[in-house]
């Protein structure tokens, strides 16, 4: 399997735990490795993640949004952050 180091991952999990409702650090850990398994899957690719409304504090869909490259070691997920899904 190959390496990701994760690049702002506490941002990620700060900003999933400030605006979503009914859901946990744990949470927002598991949508991490979830997006891990995406990024081996893209690498080298912008990847993101949606959160529907339902699930927002404010009931606006918001878009997580991360970017994957290849490096010697393995693979690099950075979270660069969220907006607003329009």
């Amino acid at each position: 399997m190959q390496n990701i180091q994760l690049i702002n991952d506490i941002d990620f999990i700060e900003d999933f735990s400030k605006v979503t409702t009914n859901l946990t650090t744990r949470d927002a850990e598991d949508y991490l490795e979830y997006m891990c398994g995406k990024a081996r899957e893209s690498p080298d690719s912008n990847l993101f993640l949606q959160c529907p409304s339902q699930a927002t504090k404010n009931g606006i869909s918001k878009i997580f949004d991360f970017s994957v490259g290849t490096q010697k070691n393995g693979l690099t997920m950075t979270y660069t952050g969220y907006h607003d899904d329009k």
